[in-house]
């Protein structure tokens, strides 16, 4: 109990010292940031994705903070407005790591609405950027498993990926995470 208390107090701490700086006119995208880094440490989500927001708002470039509002979205089951979200990242900065997961927390949310189709699309978009990402193949994989065996019509390419997939996913973790996804 003792390092949570001293946590929480820093934290605390650091939300009245940005908000102070906030009522002095001193408000920047890093301290909003800074601010919603101290709200989600105290799992106050609502406060974090406002501040988030706000630094959206101020630096509408920041792929990172797309990422921070997507994952938030996603932790609170809101996954329609996580979607949209997470595809503005890779709109803006298409070939980076932060698009990868972003293609994954899209996947990630497509299978589990049994939208496997669409899932599917969006690990192959992630393996675009990363082709050896065993997390991603793991996923493309389920994805691949979960379509019901009366639409399992793959052609030749299709089954070679599903091969691929299946074979990776056996050197992968068992549950495979994104930094937000369920897998």
């Amino acid at each position: 109990g003792t390092k949570i208390g001293k946590r929480w107090r820093f934290h605390k701490e650091a939300i009245d010292e940005f908000r102070l700086a906030e009522q002095m006119g001193q408000e920047n995208a890093t301290m909003l940031e800074n601010l919603g880094e101290a709200y989600l440490s105290l799992k106050d989500y609502d406060r974090s994705l406002e501040m988030y927001n706000r630094v959206s708002r101020i630096d509408s470039r920041n792929v990172r903070i797309l990422s921070k509002i997507g994952e938030l979205y996603y932790e609170k089951g809101e996954l329609a407005r996580a979607m949209p979200v997470y595809g503005r990242g890779p709109q803006r900065e298409p070939l980076t790591a932060h698009a990868r997961v972003a293609y994954m927390n899209m996947g990630n949310i497509l299978d589990d609405a049994q939208r496997y189709d669409e899932a599917i699309m969006m690990y192959e978009k992630a393996l675009a950027i990363s082709p050896k990402d065993d997390a991603t193949f793991y996923n493309l994989g389920l994805a691949y498993v979960h379509i019901p065996i009366s639409r399992k019509s793959l052609d030749k390419e299709q089954i070679e990926r599903f091969h691929a997939a299946v074979l990776e996913a056996g050197n992968a973790p068992v549950h495979a995470f994104s930094t937000a996804g369920k897998r």
